[in-house]
């Protein structure tokens, strides 16, 4: 389930952005729990952890939006916060806020739907178990992480097999499965038994 709460002291507009994310929700199936709140005051107050996505209004009267993405930060480092607003100024003040987005009013649906989809995305990815790897300079997961092999050592030559005129790769010409007659490092001698692979 997504939780989304709506924060905007303009009760029309609260009920015009619940039936956007209910049209969101039978378009794609997602289940979608909407929690309303006309103030930023009350979201403070009643702030539920549970919560996913906040909609958060910037101009409301009693508490504005930017105060309330500053407590609600507080509280909850990681929830999603788009802030509404009619003014382009007032939503790049809020990135200070960690902001998903923000949205200039009128809001329409194919804007929100991207909005939507792209979160959901981002969230899925973040859920993908990972191993946490933690040292002197900070913690890490599995996705940031790449890895670096080295070219294996030289295989030594076989002694079980018998083969004659052994090339440097440890393997007689001709003689390894399915390399077509070359020599490669670390494959199977037809003989069934694998090469002896320490530094020569």
């Amino acid at each position: 389930m997504l939780h989304l709460a709506i924060c905007d002291d303009e009760k029309d507009f609260v009920q015009y952005l619940t039936g956007l994310l209910n049209q969101y929700s039978r378009e794609t199936g997602r289940d979608i729990k909407i929690t309303p709140h006309y103030d930023g005051m009350e979201l403070i107050e009643k702030y539920d952890p549970t919560i996913d996505l906040i909609f958060l209004d910037i101009q409301m009267k009693l508490v504005d939006g930017l105060h309330a993405a500053e407590r609600i930060r507080q509280m909850d480092e990681t929830v999603g916060i788009i802030f509404l607003t009619t003014l382009t100024q007032y939503g790049l003040e809020g990135y200070k806020y960690h902001a998903t987005n923000y949205i200039i009013k009128p809001m329409k649906y194919a804007r929100l739907k991207s909005e939507l989809d792209k979160f959901v995305e981002r969230s899925q990815k973040e859920d993908t178990p990972s191993l946490v790897i933690a040292n002197d300079t900070g913690k890490y997961d599995d996705r940031t992480l790449h890895v670096l092999q080295s070219l294996p050592a030289l295989p030594r030559p076989h002694q079980h097999c018998g083969a004659d005129q052994i090339p440097r790769s440890g393997h007689p010409a001709g003689h390894c499965a399915g390399n077509g007659g070359a020599a490669l490092p670390f494959a199977l001698c037809n003989c069934g038994r694998p090469p002896d692979v320490r530094p020569m």
